[in-house]
């Protein structure tokens, strides 16, 4: 049996509850650099992100270029629950994308971006705030 899957890749601003999403069949390197150019562009001219990461193999490629605009900062290992977007990720396994049955690929995209697009900036607020990004 063969299975068909497809990465939900996102960021958010837990103070005013902006996000950007992206849904790739793959996750590597490459795919990392295009969210970085999508993210980039959704940053407001003289602003500039910090970027809460994992120790993933493809968030720390050599090959990934980072905008001027973006920092990275990475997570100690076997810590998730310190980046605020986990608590998102949770909340969409639980409402729309765990327990589910896909026919294929197309299903599973038209999913992720159902998903994607129920998630409200107050959610983000509420979800992903934590006091420490505020100090």
């Amino acid at each position: 049996m063969e299975f068909e899957s497809c990465h939900l890749i996102g960021a958010v601003n837990p103070a005013n509850g902006d996000k950007v999403g992206l849904i790739f069949s793959t996750l590597d390197t490459d795919v990392t650099n295009l969210f970085f150019q999508e993210l980039e562009s959704a940053i407001p001219a003289n602003h500039h992100a910090i970027l809460v990461l994992d120790g993933a193999g493809f968030h720390r490629g050599g090959g990934l270029k980072i905008p001027e605009n973006i920092t990275l900062r990475y997570l100690p290992p076997y810590s998730p629950e310190l980046n605020p977007i986990e608590r998102l990720w949770k909340w969409l396994k639980e409402h729309y994308l765990g327990n589910t049955v896909s026919k294929g690929l197309k299903e599973l995209f038209a999913g992720g971006l159902n998903a994607w697009e129920k998630v409200s900036s107050e959610l983000v607020r509420t979800l992903c705030f934590t006091e420490w990004l505020t100090t």
